[in-house]
């Protein structure tokens, strides 16, 4: 939703006005935020720009909500929809949408600040007729008594264990020196609607070759990859035709599919991202229908580092949880997440991961849920540390201050580890899929 209000030097009643009619339409979970206090900054511009007849501004709301109802059942880091990233350490947070205001801190790296409103600031000049726009963020965040900045803006997480109260701080950052970020629901409904679709139309299974069990693929023209970018390891071949001397693709194991028919050795397949059809030899398929009843949707969105949970309840769609994520990135020894929708292999408690470029276990990653390959859904990874030779656990992490902020992982999905605990326990065998987009 983008709610737009014309603002001038002079317009103190409609000013006030707009502020209200801003905070009014705001979603439950903006309610805490003081009009007293976002009026008070606000008219406070206005008083700094009064003598200034050829300056004007304009306030917008830049925030999409769900249509869906919010049901929430895990709320730990609770955040508004629509927040910012910094991405470098040092952005002036000012107290007014000026370079000449008083800098009231500075960022930390990746820290995460929650939107109010975007203020665009004109300037007229005489001397060439040109308008010259400078745009801000209105922004809140929170602290502890001792000004402590409470990590990624949570307003219910008690750091100390003493039950402290916390205090939210209004500021203002450039739009220049942040990532704008959101939760993007219009899409996420899209995708909901299209399993939904495809779900009803029954027959929706999985492609299987975790760690190449079923072997692996004959060479794409040669190649250890497609011409999509999929690779061959632990993929299936997508032949365009019942035979092994068409030409193919490969298929990631996990990719939701639907199975049409069986041919000469093979399943005539329909891929649930595009409904492009292929012929995948029978052994790289799982059961007939994996998926009994779609009742659960996980959506990770790879633009902009987050995540959204979705559980059908009494015939409605519901959102329980949305947080923060990290995806795969690019370099020698990790991958993307793949876009496309998966089927939930398998649920473990954790998992061991190597050092790059040995065969060293440098530590584990808790609360997994597979999905595609060796990508799974899991908690900040616990690395062991060494003392007289003996292999120390450290015990579970919460959280990291890079969980939202860039691609980082080898190819799995970090969560703060309360939040992949909730996945862990919430997931149902059989009726979850995992939808990766990127809008």
């Amino acid at each position: 939703m983008k709610l737009i209000k014309f603002l001038c030097a002079g317009c103190a009643a409609m000013l006030l006005i707009s502020v209200v009619l801003l905070l009014s339409q705001r979603n439950s979970y903006e309610t805490e935020i003081s009009v007293l206090k976002v009026s008070k900054q606000t008219n406070a511009l206005r008083e700094e720009i009064k003598d200034k007849p050829k300056m004007d501004f304009v306030v917008e709301e830049e925030i999409q909500e769900p249509s869906f109802s919010v049901q929430l059942k895990y709320n730990s880091y609770p955040m508004t929809f629509t927040y910012l990233v910094c991405e470098h350490e040092g952005v002036n947070i000012r107290t007014l949408p000026s370079i000449d205001a008083k800098i009231l801190r500075k960022s930390q790296k990746w820290e995460k600040l929650q939107y109010i409103e975007t203020i665009t600031l004109f300037n007229h000049k005489e001397e060439n007729n040109n308008v010259t726009e400078e745009k801000w963020y209105h922004v809140y965040w929170y602290e502890n008594d001792d000004k402590k900045i409470v990590p990624d803006g949570s307003g219910t997480i008690d750091q100390n264990g003493d039950g402290a109260m916390l205090k939210r701080v209004f500021g203002f950052v450039s739009a220049d020196t942040v990532s704008k970020r959101f939760f993007d629901f219009d899409q996420m409904e899209e995708k909901i609607k299209q399993l939904e679709k495809e779900e009803s139309e029954g027959n929706l299974t999985y492609v299987r070759n975790y760690k190449n069990y079923h072997g692996k693929p004959p060479l794409c023209e040669g190649k250890e990859i497609d011409e999509g970018g999929t690779p061959r390891s632990q993929s299936a071949p997508g032949y365009l035709s019942a035979s092994k001397d068409s030409k193919f693709i490969y298929i990631p194991d996990g990719t939701l599919i639907k199975s049409l028919e069986r041919s000469n050795g093979f399943w005539h397949i329909a891929l649930v991202q595009n409904g492009k059809e292929y012929y995948i030899p029978e052994k790289y398929i799982a059961k007939q229908e994996a998926l009994k009843v779609l009742s659960k949707i996980i959506i990770i969105d790879r633009k902009n580092q987050n995540i959204a949970c979705f559980e059908k309840n009494q015939g409605i769609w519901q959102m329980v949880s949305y947080s923060l994520v990290t995806t795969g990135t690019t370099n020698r020894y990790a991958q993307p997440t793949p876009l496309g929708f998966y089927f939930i292999i398998e649920k473990r408690p954790q998992f061991y991961y190597i050092k790059d470029g040995t065969n060293e276990i440098q530590g584990y990653a808790p609360y997994t849920l597979r999905f595609c390959g060796g990508a799974y859904l899991h908690g900040v990874s616990a690395t062991y540390r060494w003392e007289n030779g003996n292999r120390i656990d450290p015990g579970l992490r919460e959280f990291s201050s890079s969980i939202g902020t860039v691609p980082l992982s080898h190819k799995c999905v970090r969560n703060y580890t309360s939040h992949a605990k909730f996945l862990y326990d919430w997931y149902t065998k059989d009726e979850t899929v995992v939808a990766v987009i990127e809008p």
